[in-house]
């Protein structure tokens, strides 16, 4: 028996409401509009019924007079919904209905992956609102707005969500089809194009052109164009060079599981003629391939294929143009699956169709709620793995493969396979209800901090330690092209922060130095700023003890998996004024009677340079290549304790000692004093003491000293220890302590400097 024939619905009026049967699905009218609008009034019925012979509903959601909700003025309509029909009685069977309304409701509830607690049986509202709140424009000013239906279900309120920029806790939407076949939409907004199993190549076309024509900064390219690179011609499967001006895509995707990268790696050296692809290609690039044909284009860039796997020259040049590669990219193919023989929906494999339905004479659309693309992101192996991170920010449009359509995410807006846009395509809009663009897509809002799209350097740092690695050797090789766009040089992912001085007379700030004082200077201090970095937090993936890299030095951020890091020197407030981007770092000013630690970076065979001509000799990028993973630091070793039983007694003494000049100096806890441990979230700040132990005994290695916030001087130390393994005089950072200055701090210095060595850190 059909299921709308077994279930019985019934219509209330606007007198009390017939009590609900939670096995049945009933639909009310509860319009909250001013009557005076005339919206019941609808022209094109006239006394036609509202269920046509060639509508695919039952008669209870033919009731529904989704004419009349379509023809409300939007701008009468409340942003957050005014709810039109309530429905109860919603049960999982309806899917199978042969309703095309009863299954679509039953999608919405039971197979969107949606956490909901009625039990076997929803209720629900419809809602009418204005296009508007599902794309973050202001409504008073917008004057190509639509009426859109949005489905909640169970009560849950429909929300504004300030991350999103668009209404939150819809199920659902509900659009007037368009009626342009092929849907090839120019001066529409918001309605809605059905969707067949497979990607078609002209909507592909039609999303890349208006983003082509409408953001001068997607079309504009911000970097140089690769040297020495391979691209894949997909017409005669060939690899070829890439020439100035070629017009390419770029695949972004999971390799899969290690067993599976060296299987390849193996075959790739026993390939005979590598000028032409494998006859077999895993299924996610095959699909790229077609997809790139669809768009009109004829090159590919994949790396598994254009990169010399194994040979580590090219592979070397390659990683260092990451930037130039997928910036130069027209388009970058981001595929969310878990390994690279997945396929791409749309293309090899199957999506979720969208369903469309007729009421009332006219075709309407289904589409994914608000907040779909961030849905499919965080549920992604896509969004968890470590080279991804910069291959979508670094591109300029991104096409994102989910389960149900496909968004073309670009520096100023994005759009959706199943949704039509405004013509021309308005900037800073959001992409169908996601984040404003690649930025705030990509990101992750649990460490985001700041809702300025203009990323500071900490942000990226803390979302690139989020991520995963199959090998530790790629954690710092997988963030170069993020450090390549930053205004400052970097060494093993330290930024070498520009260094503010204050001249000792007024106390003005200055970048020039005074004659007296080396040049140089600046350079040796803005790197060790680098260096005053703490783990704010660590991500329960990396609590274990054993978080360190080895493939990576103690002393950059970078050795420590899931944990965020923070860069207590950099002055966050200069560094906005200074660049527009975020990606400049200002540390706080140093001055005449600063210390800093004398820095070289080993080189091959134990020579040493100094930090200073490091930085000073190489001109060719942003990015230093690396050395040895050793610094040598000229400064004293000091022993340090902290008894837990001055922290109960309000005094929170540490007590110093360098060498066995015993007893030392003591400093007192108090104010923004830390002591912090890098392996684990254990620390001692001010009088508080955040572990249990009797007592903290270590070695810390003075690095530098600079005035502070509040314009006092600070101290920045390393806490190290000895390498385990390790050659004699090798260290490695465990942790760092930050020390308000008092007499006793400098009294040691200068009492002790003479006694400063050179020690190996790594």
């Amino acid at each position: 028996m059909p299921l709308e024939h077994k279930t019985t619905y019934r219509t209330a009026r606007l007198a009390p409401v017939a009590p609900r049967n939670d096995s049945h699905l009933s639909v009310r009218k509860a319009w909250n509009i001013d009557p005076a609008l005339g919206f019941r009034k609808s022209p094109l019925l006239g006394n036609r019924s509202l269920h046509d012979e060639e509508d695919d509903l039952c008669a209870s959601c033919a009731s529904i007079d989704f004419d009349v909700i379509f023809r409300l003025d939007p701008s009468r309509v409340e942003r957050m919904g005014t709810e039109v029909y309530h429905f109860a009685g919603l049960e999982e069977s309806m899917i199978d209905s042969s309703c095309a309304l009863c299954r679509l409701f039953a999608s919405f509830a039971f197979t969107n992956g949606l956490e909901y607690t009625c039990g076997e049986t929803h209720s629900g509202q419809i809602y009418a609102l204005p296009s508007t709140s599902l794309c973050g424009l202001d409504p008073r000013v917008t004057e190509d707005q639509r009426i859109v239906c949005g489905i909640s279900l169970d009560g849950r309120p429909v929300s504004w969500d300030p991350a999103l920029r668009c209404v939150d806790n819809l199920a659902g939407l509900i659009l007037r089809t368009a009626e342009v076949e092929p849907p090839v939409i120019t001066n529409s907004f918001c309605y809605g194009i059905p969707l067949g199993p497979e990607v078609q190549g002209r909507r592909l076309r039609d999303m890349l052109t208006r983003c082509a024509k409408a953001h001068p900064v997607c079309r504009q390219p911000t970097h140089d164009f690769p040297v020495r690179a391979r691209v894949i011609d997909c017409k005669t499967r060939r690899m070829v060079d890439m020439t100035e001006g070629c017009r390419y895509a770029a695949l972004s995707y999971v390799w899969g599981a290690k067993k599976r990268r060296e299987t390849f790696l193996g075959l790739v050296d026993e390939e005979v003629d590598k000028s032409y692809l494998p006859h077999r290609l895993p299924r996610t690039i095959e699909d790229a391939v077609t997809i790139v044909k669809k768009l009109g284009l004829r090159y590919l860039w994949v790396d598994r294929y254009c990169i010399e796997q194994v040979h580590s020259f090219d592979k070397k040049h390659q990683i260092n143009q990451m930037a130039n590669i997928y910036n130069r990219a027209v388009v970058t193919l981001c595929a969310l699956g878990d390994h690279d023989d997945l396929g791409l929906p749309g293309v090899s494999m199957e999506r979720n169709s969208m369903a469309t339905f007729k009421a009332n004479g006219s075709s309407f659309t289904a589409c994914p709620a608000p907040g779909a693309l961030q849905k499919s992101l965080s549920e992604s192996v896509w969004s968890t793995r470590g080279w991804t991170y910069q291959e979508a920010l670094l591109s300029r449009r991104c096409i994102f493969f989910t389960e149900e359509q496909i968004f073309l995410v670009c520096r100023a807006s994005c759009q959706s396979e199943s949704v039509s846009q405004s013509s021309p395509l308005q900037q800073n809009t959001t992409l169908w209800g996601q984040m404003t663009n690649i930025f705030s897509t990509v990101l992750d809002l649990e460490v985001r901090w700041s809702m300025d799209d203009r990323l500071k350097f900490n942000d990226h740092t803390q979302h690139y330690q989020k991520r995963h690695f199959t090998l530790d050797d790629d954690a710092l090789a997988a963030f170069k092209g993020i450090l390549s766009v930053a205004s400052n040089q970097s060494y093993y992912g330290i930024l070498r922060f520009e260094s503010p001085y204050i001249l000792p007379d007024d106390g003005v700030i200055t970048a020039k130095l005074p004659k007296w004082r080396d040049p140089d200077f600046l350079i040796k201090a803005g790197f060790a700023s680098g260096l005053v970095w703490e783990v704010e937090r660590h991500l329960s993936a990396g609590t274990d003890g054993h978080n360190l890299r080895q493939t990576v030095p103690s002393w950059s951020w970078v050795s420590r998996r899931y944990a965020l890091p923070r860069f207590t020197a950099l002055n966050a407030t200069l560094s906005s004024q200074q660049n527009g981007a975020g990606l400049a770092c200002f540390s706080y000013p140093v001055s005449d009677d600063s210390f800093v630690a004398d820095i070289w970076a080993e080189g091959e065979g134990g020579s040493l340079v100094r930090i200073e001509d490091l930085f000073t000799t190489h001109t060719t990028g942003k990015v230093l290549p690396e050395l040895t993973p050793y610094l040598h630091l000229r400064t004293l070793l000091v022993h340090f304790q902290y008894d837990i039983s001055t922290a109960y007694s309000g005094r929170g003494m540490i007590l110093f000692h360098v060498g066995d000049h015993i007893p030392g100096y003591q400093s007192y806890m108090g104010g923004s004093n830390m002591i912090k441990f890098d392996e684990t979230d254990k620390l001692v700040r001010g009088h508080e003491l955040y572990f249990k132990s009797s007592s903290i005994k270590g070695l810390a290695m003075p690095l530098m000293s600079m005035r502070g916030p509040e314009g006092l001087q600070r101290w920045f130390m390393l806490i190290v220890q000895p390498m385990p393994g390790g050659p004699p005089n090798t260290y490695q950072r465990i942790g760092i302590m930050f020390l308000d200055q008092d007499a006793n701090i400098v009294k040691m210095y200068k009492e002790h400097r003479a006694e400063k060595q050179v020690f190996r850190l790594g």
